[in-house]
């Protein structure tokens, strides 16, 4: 079974190669457009272009050495702020008021080790328990929690029981 997967993983290696080569090796008459979609097509001459992408066909001799290919789009200035997901709403980062906001839940032995550390370190937190506030559940999952527990600082997340990191962030947040 092993090798089968090998064969497979070595023929997709052999086939992407053999593709790049084959453009490297490509006349200077190739052109290339992007369709409305956002798929890049690579064809011989321009009249292999359809019609509503001639104006934006261009010769492969006239490329830079290395381009980025991807969707056309906005300008850079013009991005939203999550490029991932445009459409959630934007996430403010919150300046640091000097309070750790440790999401966890009772029966978590690492949330309670992390509010004994902040407790012998005098770091101020305050705590919101995710099964029992269904508000502090809800932010929580704004903010992509995966486990307890998850301290925020300001605008930056710490998940787990790491104090290093909680007292690393705090040091940066000052």
């Amino acid at each position: 079974m092993r090798g089968i997967g090998m064969n497979k993983i070595i023929l997709a290696v052999t086939s992407a190669l053999a593709v790049f080569l084959a453009g490297i090796s490509a006349s200077a008459g190739e052109c290339h457009y992007t369709d409305r979609d956002g798929a890049v097509h690579f064809v011989n001459d321009i009249s292999q272009v359809p019609p509503e992408y001639r104006h934006q066909a261009t010769n492969a001799a006239s490329l830079p050495d290395a381009s980025i290919v991807g969707r056309p789009g906005p300008a850079r200035s013009e991005w939203p702020r999550d490029p991932i997901s445009p459409d959630r709403p934007e996430r403010r980062k919150q300046p640091f008021d000097g309070t750790v906001e440790v999401f966890m839940t009772s029966w978590c032995g690492y949330c309670k080790k992390l509010t004994t550390f902040l407790d012998s370190k005098g770091i101020r937190y305050k705590t919101f328990d995710i099964e029992k506030d269904s508000a502090a559940n809800r932010t929580y999952k704004e903010l992509g929690g995966r486990g307890v527990p998850l301290s925020r600082i300001g605008g930056v997340l710490v998940n787990g029981y790491n104090p290093s990191a909680i007292l690393k962030t705090i040091e940066d947040q000052q």
